[in-house]
């Protein structure tokens, strides 16, 4: 979908119309601005997102420390090293 040089006309007078050409200006003034706070967060967003990305629990077992300690047998029974601790279950509520 292509707008062309009379769609822009009609919007163009659109605007005028709805908006009168004094608020123009500013309109646009505003637009700016609001793009460049946008694009400042943007930019502060992914630096906090490159300093979060460091683990902070280096205790938590990874996915394949679990999988090397953990055997499957051949028909699907899995076998548990003696020293792993038991899943913990959830405390039951009352919501009724």
């Amino acid at each position: 979908m292509d707008i062309g040089p009379p769609e822009l006309i009609i919007l163009a007078v659109l605007l005028l119309v709805v908006f009168g050409g004094s608020k123009i200006p500013q309109l646009a003034r505003n637009l700016g601005k609001a793009q460049s706070e946008f694009k400042k967060g943007l930019e502060a967003g992914k630096a906090d997102g490159e300093a979060s990305a460091a683990p902070t629990h280096l205790d938590t077992p990874t996915v394949e420390a679990v999988a090397a300690d953990t055997v499957i047998g051949h028909h699907g029974s899995v076998t548990v090293p003696d020293d792993a601790e038991p899943p913990t279950a959830a405390a039951p509520t009352d919501e009724h």
